[in-house]
């Protein structure tokens, strides 16, 4: 007897309102942008006040831009007053140098490398981790940033 496969079950919503509820969670998955992307592409097609919530969610709450401006886009194409959020200037994450020291000290004075490093940062922090990746582009672009502000740090904060 074949085993079923989780992942490809959870994926498969079986009526509309299982779909919608689907949809409702990949938009709330605060880790991973481009989930939150395929979910407004989905409440695009569905104007019902659940979708029109969500997107109303996602324009005013996201930290990623392209998310802010798609929710903004479906909400206009709904034919809703709505008004784009002001885009947030300097490091879009407060608290961004004291989550590099963390992680770095997190090592406790051992060497690491830069793929141990990035990933404890993923692990620490995913939904920093997820608006690096999309504002820098890649893991290799994060990682850079991540050693500049580590490397800036004040010798004493670091042990």
């Amino acid at each position: 007897m074949k085993k079923r496969d989780n992942k490809k079950s959870a994926a498969m919503p079986k009526s509309d309102n299982d779909e919608m509820q689907f949809y409702i969670e990949m938009a709330s998955d605060r880790t991973d942008y481009k989930k939150r992307i395929e979910a407004i592409d989905y409440f695009a097609n569905h104007k019902c006040e659940e979708s029109t919530t969500m997107l109303y969610h996602l324009m005013i709450h996201d930290l990623v831009r392209d998310v802010q401006e798609k929710a903004f886009r479906t909400l206009q194409s709904f034919g809703k007053k709505v008004k784009l959020p002001r885009k947030k200037e300097g490091n879009i994450i407060r608290d961004i140098r004291h989550k590099a020291l963390v992680t770095h000290n997190s090592f406790n004075g051992k060497e690491y490398t830069n793929d141990e490093l990035l990933q404890r940062f993923k692990y620490k922090y995913p939904e920093v981790y997820d608006v690096y990746l999309y504002e820098k582009g890649s893991d290799n672009n994060v990682l850079t940033f991540l050693r500049g502000i580590i490397a800036c740090l004040p010798k004493d904060k670091k042990k």
